[in-house]
């Protein structure tokens, strides 16, 4: 199903992700993205149904840097369905998972011409805090305290 996910994405939404044109995914690179602990790296997909008939119409995954207690956040979402707010249930999902172990926020690198994905951002998190480094923003998302 992942290996489906990529091979249906534009170019231009494949650059967005991994920051390079990529033509194939190799076997051995999907089985990176399957690859989760459910603490310090997780994944979550959104899909159009149950399995076997189903596709997944995005992917959101986190990396905890222990050092800082943030996780890297990345998100790929269908083409078509961009904008109709997968990513943002996505990030929502991570979120919550993420916070429940403890985890401070995110941190993403966001290419400057992506301006759906830094919109979803700032529109999901109260503060974003962001720096330009070759072309690229990196943002600090931490979460909101919950009030005791």
């Amino acid at each position: 199903m992942l290996r489906d996910l990529f091979y249906s994405l534009s170019d231009d939404a494949v650059y967005h992700r991994f920051f390079q044109i990529l033509k194939s995914m190799p076997h051995a690179q999907i089985q990176k993205f399957l690859k989760v602990d459910y603490e310090a790296d997780l994944a979550l997909v959104a899909t159009d149904g149950k399995e076997p008939d189903s596709r997944i119409l995005g992917v959101g995954r986190y990396s905890l840097d222990p050092q800082t207690n943030l996780a890297e956040a990345a998100f790929l979402v269908r083409d078509d369905l961009q904008g109709k707010g997968v990513g943002t249930a996505l990030i929502h999902a991570l979120a919550e998972a993420a916070r429940s172990k403890g985890i401070r926020g995110f941190t993403a690198q966001v290419l400057q011409d992506n301006a759906i994905m830094l919109h979803v951002f700032n529109k999901v998190f109260a503060l974003v805090r962001s720096r330009i480094d070759g072309g690229a923003y990196e943002l600090t998302m931490e979460f909101e305290i919950p009030p005791t």
